[in-house]
């Protein structure tokens, strides 16, 4: 028996171009890519998923300069977890969304991770 396969998307795979910095085009490259991992778990491949973040977490902070005279800007390592949640959630849902799609129930969980900065 061997473990699961682990998978890395960049951040860049998500956002594949500088015109696709908002929301609905990466999600749409996620969904993309939920389906190409729903083959491998209908095959009964167990998969870890990790991801990139470098286009998105600039994109955070980018966000927190333009605002910073309105809203407080957040530090660095709190900009890498926004990011990792959205992204993850993002994975999340277009992944359970395919499987359900295709008759799968598995369970899918994201996990937001401390990172040293």
């Amino acid at each position: 028996m061997t473990g699961p396969i682990v998978i890395a998307l960049g951040g860049n795979a998500i956002q594949r171009n500088n015109n696709e910095r908002d929301a609905e085009s990466q999600m749409r490259n996620v969904r993309l890519t939920a389906k190409y991992l729903a083959e491998l778990i209908e095959r009964d491949v167990d998969i870890v998923i990790t991801h990139g973040n470098g286009p998105q977490v600039g994109d955070i902070l980018l966000r927190n300069e333009i605002s910073a005279k309105v809203v407080p800007p957040m530090p660095l390592d709190v900009c890498g977890a926004e990011s990792q949640g959205m992204i993850g959630y993002w994975i999340q849902q277009a992944l359970k969304n395919e499987l359900e799609r295709r008759g799968i129930k598995k369970p899918i969980a994201t996990i937001v991770t401390q990172v040293l900065v």
